[in-house]
């Protein structure tokens, strides 16, 4: 058993996750909850890399399958950290990450967090428009588009440098407003 798949055990055991570890494979089968629903994961760690893959928590029917196929196609390139895939034949929906990591030095705590974060919040972000497909009738071209609108509305951290200004006495002077750079 090596160094990372202990600090990976170690990582669901901190979180008290409902995890099922197999140390001979070093692999790890996880119930995660989701913006959405239970999210299952699987966690496989090999010499050089570990990989997580998310499953959704429903079953696509077969008559939805080449929607679902259709909608994977146009939003799957969007991310670079994760990928979406399907089984087709299977009906089960999920993301894929990845991160890799010198086997000497082993991988650290924030990159097993990341790597799993990044597969459930993947599946999460995607959820909506795969509801649209699934139950309210959109194709897979009205769902990624609505899927594009909504990831490029603005954050609600974007508009930070035009926040009111407070009332009452300030520790600092009055700044002129024609002479502050536009943000």
């Amino acid at each position: 058993m090596s160094d990372t798949f202990e600090r990976v055990v170690k990582h669901f055991k901190a979180a008290e996750m409902l995890f099922k570890a197999d140390p001979e494979g070093e692999s790890i089968w996880a119930v995660l909850p989701g913006n959405h629903g239970s999210v299952m994961i699987f966690v496989k760690v090999e010499d050089e890399a570990m990989e997580v893959v998310a499953h959704h928590p429903l079953r696509i029917p077969e008559n939805k399958r080449a929607a679902l196929a259709e909608l994977i196609t146009r939003i799957g390139p969007r991310n670079i950290k994760s990928r979406l895939e399907m089984d087709y034949d299977e009906g089960q929906l999920m993301t894929r990450s990845r991160i890799c990591f010198d086997p000497e030095c082993g991988l650290v705590d924030e990159g097993v967090f990341f790597t799993i974060g990044v597969a459930v919040c993947a599946l999460d972000c995607v959820h909506p428009a795969v509801m649209a497909i699934l139950h309210q009738g959109k194709t897979a071209a009205e769902a990624a588009r609505a899927f594009r609108e909504e990831g490029e509305s603005e954050p609600p951290h974007a508009n930070r440098f035009n926040l009111p200004k407070p009332e009452g006495n300030v520790p600092w002077e009055e700044l002129p407003e024609d002479k502050l750079p536009n943000n």
